[in-house]
């Protein structure tokens, strides 16, 4: 249990490392991805970055979403309440 413990912890602090460059909507984005792993974890099951589901961007104040695109395993993802430009 410690082990696939630590390798969410790991696997977050990566995500989240990765995500918080760039821009303000991109950082918005690894928030989310964080949250989304740790709903994962508290759930128990492992997720990484490439293993979400269900990501949830609701009114976050998005205008883009390039940074999505990353995010291959994504199948329920939640993008209400924002002003996406472009698709």
């Amino acid at each position: 249990m410690k082990i696939i413990l630590s390798t969410i912890v790991l696997t977050t602090t990566v995500t989240f490392s990765w995500l918080t460059f760039g821009s303000s909507d991109t950082k918005k984005i690894g928030q989310a991805v964080q949250t989304s792993i740790e709903e994962a974890a508290g759930e128990g099951i492992g997720a990484g970055e490439g293993e979400i589901k269900r990501l949830d961007a609701s009114a976050m104040d998005l205008s883009s979403i390039d940074s999505i695109g990353e995010l291959a395993g994504v199948e329920d993802l939640n993008l209400s309440g924002n002003q996406i430009e472009d698709l």
